[in-house]
């Protein structure tokens, strides 16, 4: 709400922050194919969005991307072939 990218999580509190861990990663795969192509400026910005029960993030490279959000496996990927 108000675009602020945050939510409300009243589990986390001063006292429980220390205790949180990383619950998965995901490596869109971006950054080792802009190596293998030896560009120079390669970066990686993005608000995922939760939409019924997916995560969706768009690459560096312009791809679409579905991930499921407790475990952060792929769902699905569209690459529109972006130059």
């Amino acid at each position: 709400a108000g675009g602020t990218r945050y939510a409300l999580a009243d589990q986390i509190t001063p006292e429980n922050v220390g205790g949180l861990t990383v619950a998965w990663t995901y490596r869109t795969g971006d950054l080792e194919e802009a190596r293998r192509a030896k560009w120079r400026n390669a970066t990686f910005e993005a608000t995922p969005i939760l939409v019924e029960g997916s995560l969706y993030l768009c690459s560096g490279l312009g791809r679409v991307i579905a991930l499921d959000p407790e475990s952060g496996s792929e769902r699905w990927r569209y690459d529109p072939g972006i130059d």
